[in-house]
C-alpha cells in the first residue's frame, strides 16, 4: 500500500515526433539575422595573368592590385566611367593614362602600343601608379591600402606623381 507521500510516479510516454513544417522558419522580430555570402566576382584568366604579370614586373602585392581592379572596374577591362574619361581595369582618365605612357612608356613599351582598355596596358599602369602612390603614403606614415590608394588620389598634400 502507497501513502500518498509515495505515490507512483506516472509513466513518462515519448513525445510525438514532430512533423517538418511546410513554412519557412523565419526569425523573430528584432532578431539579427546572418547575411548571406555574396559571390565574390573574380576575374577572367586574361584579366589575372595580366595583374599577376604587372604586380610581378612593378613589385607590387599582388592581392593590393587585386582589390583595386575589383573596387574600380568589378575586374572589366572595357569598362567606362560614365561621367569622366575614366577607362579600363584601374579606370584612368585620359589625362593621368597620358602622364603614364610619357613618363614609362620608353621602359614599359606597351603603354604607348595599347589603349587604356588592353588589360596587360592598364594592369601594368595600374601596378605603376600603386607604386608611386605606396611610396608617397608610406613617406607620410599612412597604411597603405586599396582604400588609402584611392583616397590618396584627391588628397594633394601628399603631393601625388599624377598632378
Amino acid at each position: 500500500m502507497l501513502f500518498r507521500s509515495q505515490a507512483a510516479e506516472p509513466a513518462k510516454v515519448p513525445p510525438e515526433p514532430t512533423k517538418p513544417s511546410a513554412e519557412p522558419v523565419r526569425p523573430s522580430p528584432g532578431a539579427i539575422e546572418k547575411p548571406k555570402a555574396e559571390k565574390l566576382p573574380m576575374p577572367r584568366e586574361e584579366v589575372a595573368t595580366a595583374i599577376d604579370k604587372a604586380s610581378k614586373a612593378v613589385g607590387v602585392d599582388k592581392s593590393l592590385m587585386y582589390a583595386i581592379a575589383k573596387q574600380e572596374s568589378a575586374f572589366n577591362p572595357a569598362a567606362a566611367a560614365a561621367a569622366s574619361t575614366a577607362k579600363g581595369l584601374y579606370q584612368f582618365i585620359n589625362k593621368t593614362w597620358k602622364s603614364m605612357v610619357e613618363r614609362y612608356g620608353d621602359k614599359f613599351p606597351i603603354l604607348k602600343q595599347r589603349s587604356p582598355t588592353d588589360p596587360e596596358a592598364n594592369a601594368l599602369a595600374g601596378a605603376l601608379y600603386i607604386k608611386e602612390n605606396s611610396e608617397i603614403l608610406k613617406s607620410a606614415g599612412i597604411p597603405v591600402d586599396a582604400t588609402s590608394i584611392r583616397s590618396e588620389e584627391h588628397t594633394s598634400e601628399l603631393q601625388s606623381p599624377m598632378y
